[in-house]
């Protein structure tokens, strides 16, 4: 299991990250924004199911009461004039003809009003009426309830009965009859039901009230006051409408008065009961919102503890994408991220190891070459090395072999690295331990040299030398090549310079025989003031910026120029010359010079 990681329930989750964040989370800051467009969508949404609920139970109320007072009308207005009639049998009556708005005007009239108010009265009169008066009465109504019967059933298609479970007796304060004057159309006579009158303060004007049948909207004989119904008190709605006879003459007006409190009572529980769904179902959304985006977030919440864990620097943690969708895919990224830091990381840290052990390799190459050269009787020696950005591959030494003779050496690599490096000290070590045992042939070094060399490096390499023995007494050079660049010879008296390049292949490339026989020495003889260059290619393949070459021709006349100086000032201006021409180039070459003047 990788490091940073535990077993958890559906997916392997990583440790609780340590940073918790401040403020609200995104899961949070969804749901308000999911809650507060919800709570504004299911605002307006309440509002209009409660103009439209709300229209519509003023509607059903209106129908209500136009059906109730049309009811009224359709009694025949003799019925109100019976003097001799049982008050509980005209209720019974009412109830037994005309069911539920028989029942309730019965409520409200007889019950409310009579009872009520006339007990004294009502109760003698219910006790003592004789038989032949309810016999009277009964021969009476026969006639008055065919003709009320035949008015009702005309009146039934009128749309009134589907507010009817919304209305009960005590929302209705009055209803009467008023018998017409025949000579004022619009002057009551004067009540003619047992109910009193009521004294009604229109506050609105008359309107007729208008219903919707087959699509086409009707206007009816009803009209509808709203106003203050003088006796209770009450904010009241008046319906009234025409009492017609036979004859569809109109004798009188029947009204019915509704109390508006009663009515705004309804429509107020109406409103809290939208608002309760309202805010019941603004919380439910928000509940529902709140687990959704939880889970939807939870993989976030997740990729932030795995880069928690990758960013304490346990890129050895791995990111596992539990979804398909666009986190899912930033996962898989991070991870294959992490995986690529982790590479990085490890190839970096070899590439440290690699740094430090060439850093090492180039420290003791460095010891290895001579950081000053003795001074020979007779002669001015001194050098110039310059190694490139990468593990140099050149060497230079003095060696003293006796009092009277001393090599003088030069080689280089055509590869740098740290294999040449090896090699390039391996070279150093054969040839000053051979030229401490010779017998002081500058070729018998080279060759023996060559014979164990070429025995122990890899086929393909190869190391180029140039050795001089100096017999300083004699002024004397004997000088061997193993495919070494030429060696500079400035004759100070003709101020001619000279290329010397004896014959001779690389070290390595042949274990002895074509080495041997390829070697071939030639003796120089110097006089006071000539000059002696060794160098290695890297000098005359300096490149500038243009990466022009320094080049053959250009190092022999600034040779040649400065070659009068002594040796130090010789180096000096060669080394700032090159530099001055590289400036801004890579620094690339291994430049190596070593150089002696006969002395006068």
């Amino acid at each position: 299991m990788p490091t940073g990681e535990v077993k958890g329930k559906g997916r392997p989750q990583a440790i609780r990250a340590r940073s918790r964040i401040s403020g609200m989370s995104l899961a949070v800051k969804f749901t308000l924004v999911s809650a507060g467009t919800f709570a504004i969508l299911m605002g307006v949404f309440g509002t209009f199911i409660y103009q439209r609920t709300s229209g519509s139970l003023e509607r059903e109320i209106d129908r209500y009461g136009a059906g109730l007072v049309n009811a009224l009308s359709c009694f025949d207005i003799s019925t109100w004039e019976l003097k001799d009639r049982s008050w509980l049998d005209v209720k019974d009556w009412l109830e037994e003809n005309y069911g539920e708005y028989g029942a309730l005007l019965s409520q409200k009239y007889y019950l409310d009003y009579v009872l009520k108010k006339d007990q004294a009265k009502a109760a003698p009169r219910q006790a003592t009426v004789p038989q032949p008066v309810k016999d009277r009465f009964g021969k009476v109504t026969r006639a008055v309830n065919e003709e009320n019967n035949r008015r009702l059933v005309s009146m039934l298609s009128f749309p009134a009965r589907s507010g009817v479970q919304r209305i009960t007796a005590g929302d209705v304060l009055n209803v009467f009859i008023n018998r017409a004057d025949p000579n004022n159309k619009n002057q009551d006579k004067g009540s003619v039901s047992r109910a009193k009158p009521a004294s009604f303060q229109a506050i609105t004007k008359e309107a007729a009230y208008v219903v919707t049948m087959n699509g086409q909207e009707i206007e009816t004989e009803v009209t509808i006051r709203e106003g203050r119904d003088n006796e209770s008190r009450e904010s009241a709605r008046l319906y009234a409408t025409p009492v017609r006879d036979s004859d569809n003459k109109i004798i009188g007006r029947a009204y019915v008065v509704l109390s508006e409190s009663k009515i705004q009572d309804k429509l107020g529980n109406l409103r809290v009961l939208v608002i309760v769904f309202t805010f019941g179902f603004i919380a439910l959304g928000a509940a529902a919102s709140f687990f959704l985006v939880n889970r939807m977030t939870q993989p976030l919440k997740w990729l932030m503890e795995d880069m928690e864990i990758v960013a304490s620097g346990d890129l050895g943690h791995r990111t596992r994408a539990i979804s398909n969708d666009e986190i899912g895919m930033v996962a898989r990224t991070f991870d294959h991220m992490t995986r690529s830091m982790q590479e990085a990381e490890e190839a970096e840290s070899k590439h440290r190891a690699i740094e430090h052990d060439v850093s090492l390799v180039r420290e003791i190459h460095g010891k290895l070459l001579p950081t000053a050269l003795p001074q020979l009787e007779g002669f001015d020696v001194d050098f110039f090395s310059h190694p490139s950005e990468d593990i140099g591959a050149d060497y230079y030494d003095v060696i003293k072999i006796d009092s009277s003779r001393t090599a003088i050496v030069i080689a280089g690599l055509p590869r740098k690295g740290v294999a040449s490096a090896i090699l390039m000290a391996l070279t150093r070590t054969l040839i000053r331990a051979e030229a401490q045992k010779s017998d002081g042939r500058a070729s018998s070094i080279l060759k023996r040299v060559n014979q164990t060399l070429a025995e122990d490096i890899r086929k393909g390499m190869y190391v180029t030398a140039m050795l001089m023995i100096l017999e300083a007494n004699a002024k004397k050079l004997t000088v061997v090549n193993a495919g070494h660049a030429p060696m500079l010879l400035h004759r100070s008296k003709s101020n001619t310079l000279e290329a010397i390049c004896p014959d001779g292949i690389a070290l390595g490339l042949d274990r002895g025989p074509m080495f041997d026989a390829s070697l071939k020495e030639q003796e120089i003889g110097l006089e006071s003031g000539d000059r002696v260059v060794l160098y290695t290619p890297g000098l005359i393949n300096v490149k500038n910026k243009n990466k022009a070459p320094f080049g053959e021709k250009r190092f022999h006349q600034l040779v040649l120029k400065s070659s009068p100086k002594n040796s130090a000032a010789f180096v000096n201006i060669v080394g700032s010359y090159l530099e001055k021409y590289r400036e801004g180039a890579d620094d690339s070459e291994d430049i190596t010079l070593l150089t002696l003047k006969a002395r006068g």
